[in-house]
């Protein structure tokens, strides 16, 4: 199996398990993989009437350096889009980032919130 393939097999693996943990933290999921011109977001579920934007990265280790400007910046973008064709408040949002390193047994999952706070 290439290493694109494998990458793109590990990634929807971890987006699964994403999946999974937040529909046991009393999040709905609302769409998965929603793509858009300025790029994809992974989740998008709400909870307690707040909408959230989950970006899942699934690596061996250090999932954490994953995550780059630009990614951030294509990010934010997706989710104004959203926000607008879907209706939703501007106001009412939070971008949060879920890793899963997979040399751990189990894997280990590492949440940050609110990940565009301190960087808009």
């Amino acid at each position: 199996m290439n290493f694109s393939i494998r990458n793109k097999k590990l990634g929807a693996w971890g987006e699964r398990q994403a999946c999974h943990y937040l529909k046991q933290q009393g999040y709905k999921i609302l769409h998965t993989n929603w793509y858009c011109r300025w790029g994809e977001l992974d989740i998008v579920a709400m909870k307690e009437g707040r909408l959230f934007f989950f970006e899942v990265k699934t690596r061996e280790e250090r999932v954490l350096e994953s995550m780059t400007d630009y990614k951030f910046k294509n990010i934010l973008r997706s989710a104004q889009l959203y926000l607008k064709q879907y209706g939703y408040s501007f106001s009412n949002f939070q971008v949060d980032f879920l890793g899963i390193e997979t040399k751990h047994t189990p894997p280990k999952l590492i949440r940050i919130e609110n990940i565009l706070e301190a960087r808009i």
